[in-house]
């Protein structure tokens, strides 16, 4: 089977499951690195994301040809996600506009809360403590509790050493799908990092990068350090 075709198979099969719809609060930054592997380090759209005609291969929660913005809450995530050596990096940080209002999927376990409550990431109150904590009517504490539980199975999707097949798409059911069908769009999706056991990253579509991000600063390190840190713009 090629890609497409399985592609139509696992789409049809496994991802009728959904994720827990949260909000972002908007004041915390996105933090995005990549390698420093091309120039005009200050041009904006070499530091967003792909462009399409450029986005010919499968990514962590995109397939070829639909790309996404790809971001941590924690910079040093960002920059462990995309070096395993002392490679030149660039960092750049992107604040939210206060228009901005996000409708995220998120897709995420328990020993993630910590990380998602340190960045304000509004789940249920109730996720933190363990969603056998639930309280209020039963229905809706099914509902959330049959969502949360979802979203956990789909998080291991993310962690697949290697091997985008799966949580691709997942990331373009959610980001793309949703915006030619009836349901109500996916902005973002919120999933676990690979490389950081109790940290998750974001999954931004285009349309609500180029409407509702800016970028503030870029950082340059020729290391994983951070404390090489060298600030070279800031709006």
């Amino acid at each position: 089977m090629n890609f497409w075709e399985d592609f139509g198979f696992f789409k049809n099969s496994v991802v009728s499951m959904s994720g827990y719809c949260t909000q972002i609060d908007h004041s915390k930054p996105i933090y995005r690195a990549r390698k420093k592997d091309f120039k005009n380090i200050d041009d904006p759209k070499n530091l967003t994301y792909v462009p399409i005609e450029k986005c010919n291969k499968i990514g962590r929660a995109n397939i070829p040809y639909h790309p996404v913005f790809y971001g941590s809450f924690e910079p040093a995530c960002a920059v462990a996600e995309i070096t395993d050596n002392n490679e030149a990096v660039i960092l750049t940080e992107w604040q939210w506009k206060e228009s901005a209002k996000i409708r995220a999927k998120l897709f995420a376990k328990i020993e993630h809360s910590d990380s998602l409550k340190r960045f304000n990431i509004q789940t249920v109150e109730e996720y933190h403590a363990g969603i056998e904590n639930l309280k209020g009517p039963i229905e809706k504490n099914n509902l959330i509790k049959e969502m949360l539980n979802d979203s956990a199975h789909l998080s291991d999707l993310f962690l697949i050493e290697h091997d985008y097949f799966a949580s691709a798409i997942l990331g373009y059911e959610e980001l793309y799908r949703t915006r030619i069908s009836t349901v109500e769009n996916t902005d973002a999706i919120i999933y676990p990092s690979i490389v950081s056991k109790h940290d998750v990253n974001i999954a931004i579509h285009p349309e609500i990068v180029d409407e509702y991000l800016e970028l503030k600063k870029i950082w340059e390190l020729n290391s994983s350090d951070l404390e090489d840190l060298r600030l070279i713009w800031e709006s």
